[in-house]
């Protein structure tokens, strides 16, 4: 791992952290539903909880999950373009990372809402995350198509029995 993707990696790391720390205070303050749900507010102690927009957090647990893009960005979203003579192929188009910081192991599973698109290939649909551990699921563009993509994947998360469920829209703009 170079010194730039542990440096992000820690990075995000900390930013769960602290998300991880806020969700606990909303949910002594107002109750674990409001926490769960995403966000909550309380005017009358000033708690505001919001999920980071590139920050996936499994409730209840150490378990979380950031997208980077192929420059090494953090996104919500895959979004990307390939340029047919122009651009690698295949071509790598994201990297979903899942860290967890706790002491059950996890699994993980990336998969397709509809049909998957014969272009887009994944690196593993399911990857084991063990206590204290990480693992990624790189996402590519094989080339095996001229047509654009827009899809919507599935990504979840089991931990001790409990499955989280986020959502991971991708789009792909092949030009000539």
């Amino acid at each position: 791992m170079t010194a730039s993707k542990t440096d992000d990696r820690l990075a995000s790391t900390s930013t769960a952290r602290a998300y991880r720390a806020r969700q606990r205070g909303c949910a002594a303050a107002l109750g674990l539903a409001a926490a769960l749900l995403g966000g909550c507010y309380d005017p009358g102690n000033g708690i505001e909880v919001r999920r980071p927009d590139m920050v996936f957090i499994v409730p209840n647990s150490d378990l979380s999950a950031t997208i980077r893009d192929a420059d090494g960005d953090f996104v919500s979203e895959v979004d990307a373009v390939h340029v047919v003579g122009g651009s690698s192929c295949p071509q790598s188009l994201a990297t979903v990372s899942i860290d967890n910081e706790g002491d059950a192991p996890a699994v993980a599973t990336l998969e397709f809402v509809d049909a998957p698109p014969p272009s887009i290939e994944l690196s593993a649909a399911t990857v084991e995350i063990p206590a204290g551990g990480s693992a990624d699921i790189d996402i590519a563009f094989n080339c095996a198509s001229t047509d654009d993509v827009e899809v919507l994947m599935d990504l979840s998360i089991e931990v001790d029995g409990r499955v989280s469920l986020f959502e991971v829209p991708l789009a792909l703009d092949v030009t000539m």
